[in-house]
């Protein structure tokens, strides 16, 4: 070779886009237990049609992708390029806060300068919002007491 890179023509990586995502479709049919009829009908088309995109003749739609992410939880990524896990691994608002405590925690552990003006503002922040704290927690009670006993009514029946 001169130096050169062989370059994949639009078609080669087109091809070999639709038969990686054929491949990961199969995948998810195998990992749910289903037929290529039944996801077929869950995508609402036709099995043949469906076939086609599992066998890398025809690209998937729009509308399958969008399934599969919303009501599967597959990972796009993974789907379409075949990167990371099967199943889309959601961030929560949770996820950060918890990274976030665990921070402050850590350097509250480490250094005490820290661990003293995190404890002074919570002081105060006690003191100037007492009234606020305690009616949200009241509201947190009731709402957690009228979720446990709907709960228990639906347990009756």
């Amino acid at each position: 070779m001169n130096g050169t890179m062989k370059v994949e023509s639009a078609k080669t990586i087109q091809n070999k886009a639709m038969r990686g995502i054929g491949s990961r479709l199969k995948k998810v049919r195998l990992h749910f237990g289903h037929t290529q009829k039944k996801m077929a009908a869950y995508f609402g088309m036709g099995s043949n049609a469906y076939g086609k995109a599992e066998n890398g003749y025809n690209a998937p739609g729009l509308k399958i992708f969008y399934i599969l992410a919303t009501r599967f939880g597959i990972s796009l990524d993974w789907l379409v390029l075949g990167w990371g896990s099967m199943f889309y691994e959601k961030k929560t608002a949770d996820d950060e806060l918890s990274r976030e405590i665990n921070e402050m925690l850590g350097l509250i552990d480490k250094l005490p300068l820290v661990r003293h003006l995190i404890l002074g503002y919570f002081q105060e922040l006690k003191l100037n919002y007492h009234e606020v704290i305690q009616q949200e927690l009241s509201e947190k009670s009731q709402d957690t007491d009228k979720r446990t006993l709907s709960e228990l009514d639906e347990e009756e029946e």
